[in-house]
């Protein structure tokens, strides 16, 4: 008997061969139960991820506790996105998930005309936390926040980070000369800045910086604080080529390690956020810098300012 494959016949006109394997998520350590929860397609020279857009359903699996299980699965999979535009097909040779319970299924042949119609078709059929775009609205980050905190889509695109405005009150008291380094969007609470505008919170002599709130139950907050550095990455293509050399920080309010109030898996959580938010600053050669209070965060720029 002949073995046959998919590379043994001719790829049919306007198609191209590709491989394709699932990403597969194990919530419950030692269990054999396991999800789909994306899909890694390459041709050899690109790869490409489609992710998993209904993980709020691991709600009906986890009643109570799906939120760890959610973030767990979001920040694997942002991970896995960064690598894949970094280091394309290399990331795929060398697969790492940054979060235990997490790998990368077996390889199958295929054809199609594009990728991502080959990701929609197999991913749709595999994963029971896949919808067609066509049929669903919201973003993971968005579905993560609804069932984590029990909001309407409204109030997780419009709710405003203290932050910015804490850190401001604080170094205006201490050097009110300095309060003018801030953006009015900060000083004046009622305004909002739009989703759409790169914006920077404080931008003094020596630093220009973003503050943002890194909560350990929230796959929503890492996403603001990325999109918060990439404001800085835009600054920083600003100011190359100019005499302004100032330091560009995300400066980043987090639980100390040892704070008694996380449980092991909050603390979990947040050790991974940070390992994500880590290369994200990497790559975009921007210092990240969590804090714990924002006592400690005026300190700092007080201290950079003055030096």
């Amino acid at each position: 008997m002949m073995d046959l494959n998919v590379a043994d016949f001719p790829v049919a006109k306007d198609h191209k061969r590709f491989r394709w394997a699932p990403i597969l998520f194990h919530p419950v350590q030692f269990s054999q139960d396991r999800l789909t929860i994306g899909l890694i397609v390459t041709d050899e020279r690109e790869a490409h991820l489609l992710a998993a857009n209904r993980l709020n359903k691991l709600e009906c699996l986890f009643a109570g506790r799906s939120e760890d299980a959610i973030f767990a699965a979001s920040v694997a999979l942002e991970a896995i996105q960064a690598r894949l535009l970094t280091d394309g097909v290399g990331a795929v040779r060398d697969f790492e998930s940054p979060v235990s319970g997490v790998h990368l299924g077996d390889f199958r042949d295929a054809e199609a005309s594009d990728w991502r119609s080959l990701a929609l078709r197999w991913l749709e059929a595999s994963s029971p936390l896949f919808e067609h775009p066509a049929e669903q609205h919201l973003t993971i980050q968005e579905q993560a926040e609804i069932v984590a905190n029990k909001v309407v889509p409204q109030a997780v695109s419009g709710s405003k980070e203290r932050l910015p405005l804490l850190v401001w009150e604080y170094v205006a008291d201490q050097r009110p000369t300095y309060a003018r380094y801030f953006s009015p969007l900060v000083s004046k609470s009622g305004r909002r800045r739009p989703s759409y505008e790169a914006a920077i919170d404080y931008a003094g002599v020596k630093v220009v910086a973003n503050f943002g709130t890194l909560f350990a139950s929230r796959s929503q907050s890492v996403t603001n604080i990325k999109r918060r550095m990439w404001d800085l990455s835009v600054e920083m293509g600003r100011e190359e080529g100019s005499m302004l050399k100032r330091k560009h920080e995300m400066i980043v309010q987090a639980p100390l390690k040892n704070d008694p109030q996380l449980s092991d898996v909050q603390h979990n959580n947040l050790k991974l956020a940070l390992n994500v938010l880590e290369e994200e600053a990497d790559s975009k050669q921007i210092r990240l810098l969590p804090m714990a209070t924002v006592r400690e965060i005026g300190e700092h720029i007080l201290k950079l300012e003055a030096a």
